[in-house]
């Protein structure tokens, strides 16, 4: 399955599947997280997200079965460091938790939304393509991730197990 995305004017086409890769890095805690690539909303195949082993695993069976039923989690955010939590934390004080609260830092949270190959491209200003995520919380939820933010962050989850 291919995802077509548009950011900001930008289309590019990502295969489905998630790929591990050999980056790693540890989180402020001093827990490996592990790399890996995955479709995104911010239209780029460079960019390397992080996750703990546990979680990443977790995605890549949700995402198998999210391609089977012609969908697929598109990537807002993942692992953030401890400062880059608490710049966020800084500029929208209302909707981020703090770097000791938040799951990001840890390596357990993600953000994303879901692509629908109905439709013919997943536009991040269109919120007509962002597909149902009630049916994406319901497969990452069968892999351990559930929706732990405010109801209007419907694209927030962690990893419980």
């Amino acid at each position: 399955m291919s995802v077509s995305v548009n950011y900001k004017g930008k289309i590019r086409e990502f295969d489905g599947p998630i790929t591990k890769s050999e980056t790693t890095t540890e989180n402020w805690q001093g827990t490996s997280l592990a790399g890996f690539l995955c479709p995104n909303i911010y239209a780029s195949k460079t960019n390397v997200w992080f996750l703990q082993e546990d979680a990443l695993n977790a995605l890549i069976l949700a995402q198998a079965e999210l391609i089977d039923a012609g969908c697929s989690v598109l990537l807002v955010d993942a692992y953030r460091t401890y400062e880059e939590q608490a710049a966020a934390k800084e500029n929208k004080p209302h909707l981020v938790a703090p770097p000791w609260k938040s799951e990001h830092p840890k390596g357990t949270a993600i953000d994303a939304r879901m692509f629908d190959e109905e439709l013919d491209v997943f536009d991040e200003s269109d919120e007509d393509t962002w597909g149902d995520q009630d049916y994406l919380a319901s497969i990452l939820g069968k892999y351990g991730f559930v929706r732990t933010a405010l109801p209007a962050e419907d694209w927030h989850f962690s990893f419980r197990g």
